[in-house]
């Protein structure tokens, strides 16, 4: 399974049950957020949802089994309306048990060649919103001493990826901050789990291709991986769970192996083949006033 599985597995909390707990989602009108929210639901939880698209999120939401639920209008770039979003879900739902950041964007292309404006969104989405989600979070979890951040990374925070270089920036600083949190909250009742997903079948990665030898992934095995993190929390998972040992192993090698292995399983190529047709009407939402959920 991997050292990296195993001793997620080793370190994980005790189990709780999940009916009842409230959760909240960014991103939770699309791809991953959705498909974890209608996870969570079904298990009986209390799920909020929000995308800066609000009318799709309430309609979602309205759709969601069980309840009550609650949506609203989101962007994650603006602490203010994050901060809104949690408030809001306590409001409607009670105390926040878990807060799932999960929205992000990916926008591919060769570094040389990507304009300042489409690092500066993903470094807004991707980073600023998640540090954002955390303190929100944090702010009310810490004076009850208990609570959960699930981050939704991705394999790219452990493993190089030609025509990603901006967006595996991100997310290693998405695990990096995981990890550091992880230290400082020790004792304190709340957690936070980190998500390694390979590619998965969303419109965020749309277009591009995947690595040989490991296949595109649904956004309900992402979602059933988060619910069963929720289940019992620890440290972080890779999706699926079979790419920890990968990960693993790739980390153990320096660079002048590393990168020759990368490139035998196409893992320079993932962000450039790919196709400008159904890449460019999401590259020009995720710059603009949206962001999408991961």
């Amino acid at each position: 399974m991997g050292l990296l599985s195993t001793v997620a597995t080793v370190a994980r909390g005790p189990r709780r049950e999940l009916p009842g707990l409230v959760v909240a989602i960014t991103g939770g009108a699309r791809g991953i957020g959705l498909a974890t929210a209608r996870a969570l639901a079904t298990e009986g939880c209390r799920v909020a949802i929000a995308d800066l698209d609000g009318d799709l999120a309430s309609i979602e939401a309205a759709a969601l089994p069980g309840g009550p639920h609650h949506a609203t209008a989101l962007d994650v770039r603006d602490p203010a309306s994050v901060d809104a979003f949690v408030r809001g879900t306590e409001r409607a739902l009670g105390p926040l048990d878990v807060l799932v950041n999960n929205a992000g964007v990916l926008i591919t292309g060769d570094f040389a060649g990507q304009d300042h404006e489409a690092a500066r969104a993903m470094v807004e989405v991707n980073v600023l919103g998640v540090v954002a989600g955390c303190h929100a979070a944090l702010e009310r979890m810490l004076p009850r001493g208990r609570g959960q951040v699930v981050n939704v990374a991705s394999a790219a925070a452990r493993s190089p990826v030609g025509g990603e270089a901006v967006y595996s920036a991100t997310k290693h600083a998405v695990l990096g901050l995981g990890r550091s949190l992880r230290l400082e909250l020790r004792g304190s009742g709340v957690t936070v789990t980190t998500i390694l997903p390979g590619l998965v079948e969303t419109e965020l990665a749309q277009g591009t291709t995947t690595t040989r030898g490991l296949p595109w992934i649904a956004p309900d095995e992402v979602a059933a991986a988060i619910v069963d993190v929720v289940r019992r929390p620890c440290a972080e998972r890779a999706v699926p769970q079979r790419l920890g040992a990968i990960l693993w192993a790739q980390g153990l090698l320096p660079p002048v192996a590393a990168e020759p292995l990368a490139r035998l399983f196409g893992a320079d190529r993932v962000g450039l083949d790919t196709d400008a047709r159904l890449r460019g009407a999401y590259h020009d939402r995720a710059q603009g006033p949206i962001e999408a959920g991961d």
